[in-house]
């Protein structure tokens, strides 16, 4: 900011200057043009860097996508160990010692062997996972 401020006053000395040593006519009026294209751009500049600089920065993403792919891995891994979680909870509470977990493609399938009013509160208990959970059944007493 410093750098350019001096700029400004620099270019303010020299149309002062070349406003006083040129002699009126042609000549003094293609300068005046000439210094007040300079004077523009000093004054533009600054505005110019920052939309470069901001430019650069918005694109320059790279490393915040990279680390919300690691976020979003993170959320599956732990979405999926509180499904299981809970799934291992409620084949406690339901009294099932005999099941297994079995994953394909984010979609559960859980394989119990039960009583049929024992498999009612089984399903009962996981209806809010009934789109990533299929249970299946066999028959203790037969």
């Amino acid at each position: 900011m410093g750098a350019w401020i001096v700029s400004v006053a620099g270019i303010a000395i020299l149309t002062v200057m070349c406003d006083v040593l040129l002699p009126d006519g042609n000549t003094k009026k293609y300068v005046r043009a000439v210094i007040g294209i300079v004077v523009t751009f000093v004054m533009i500049l600054p505005v110019v860097t920052f939309f470069q600089n901001f430019s650069v920065d918005v694109l320059n993403n790279d490393a915040r996508i990279e680390v919300q792919e690691n976020y979003l891995h993170n959320v599956e891994l732990r979405k999926k160990e509180l499904l299981l979680n809970e799934i291992t909870s409620v084949t406690k509470s339901c009294e099932i010692n005999d099941y297994a977990i079995d994953e394909v493609n984010g979609k559960y399938t859980l394989s119990v062997t039960c009583s049929k009013n024992t498999l009612e509160l089984l399903n009962q208990a996981l209806t809010r996972f009934a789109d990533v959970v299929t249970v299946v059944w066999s028959d203790s007493d037969g």
